[in-house]
């Protein structure tokens, strides 16, 4: 389940690689620490606490990606932080400025169009 969320989202837009990595450390849901530590990570993403705690008793590298990062529910915001992250953990800093400013004018397109909706109209 984690590689299938990896490969529909904005990592692979990032750092194609990803859909590459190997998924056997999971097994059941259920993360494998002794199997992680045979692949020999550089980096493990996650956004659970307690494989956090796992992963860094290992001591891997852990970067959790959390649903509201700042507390404002600002979903736009949280993603954009992501890529952020993202381009600064896979040196692609680049990419990912291009990924946010195409979802940033995408996005001002939508709010022109749903401008000019009635109240009424809106459902």
């Amino acid at each position: 389940a984690s590689k299938s969320a990896a490969e529909n989202s904005l990592l692979t837009k990032v750092a194609p690689e990803v859909s590459e990595v190997s998924t056997g450390f999971i097994q059941n849901g259920e993360l494998n620490v002794e199997e992680l530590i045979k692949l020999k990570p550089d980096v493990v993403f996650g956004s659970s606490e307690a494989e956090y705690e796992m992963v860094k008793k290992a001591g891997i590298p852990y970067v959790q990606f959390v649903a509201n990062p700042t507390g404002t529910g600002d979903t736009i915001e949280a993603v954009g932080q992501w890529m952020k992250l993202l381009g600064e953990i896979f040196n692609k800093e680049d990419r990912a400025e291009e990924i946010m400013a195409y979802g940033n004018e995408t996005l001002k397109q939508i709010k022109e169009k749903v401008s000019t909706i009635s109240d009424e109209d809106k459902v």
